[in-house]
């Protein structure tokens, strides 16, 4: 990356700043093992993460912040959530319109190593706590 951007705080120090302002639906969050089982990210790819995924199947809602290893790293990470994020798309469509609208308007947003995906009714509350924290 370029080396410019940094984090001001941990990124799960950011997470708990989120959960202290906005109310988020029962998400569950995932440990190294359970983010590659179910998204396809390895450990290796960064070296902080938050990810937390719908604990209900009707719930588009999810949360995924990352400081990316390495430049290779970066495009794993873009590609595992860009896939994750498709295939609740496909999941929701048809079936949950409103949670569809949700993840449609969502995206991957890379900022120097950071990446992150925001799902949420609060997104936009949630995306300008992470870009002040990450600057």
């Amino acid at each position: 990356g370029d080396g410019e951007v940094t984090a001001s705080k941990p990124l799960n120090d950011i997470y708990a700043d989120i959960t202290a302002e906005v109310t988020l639906p029962e998400l569950l969050e995932l440990n190294e093992t359970d983010l590659y089982t179910y998204v396809g990210i390895p450990a290796e790819a960064y070296t902080e993460g938050v990810a937390l995924i719908p604990t209900d199947a009707v719930s588009g809602d999810m949360f995924f912040l990352f400081h990316a290893t390495d430049e290779a790293s970066m495009e794993t990470l873009k590609t595992k959530l860009n896939d994750f994020r498709e295939q609740k798309l496909n999941e929701m469509n048809n079936y949950q319109q409103a949670e569809y609208d949700k993840i449609n308007a969502s995206s991957i947003t890379v900022k120097g190593d950071y990446i992150w995906l925001v799902v949420s009714d609060e997104s936009e509350r949630i995306l300008s706590i992470i870009d002040s924290a990450i600057s």
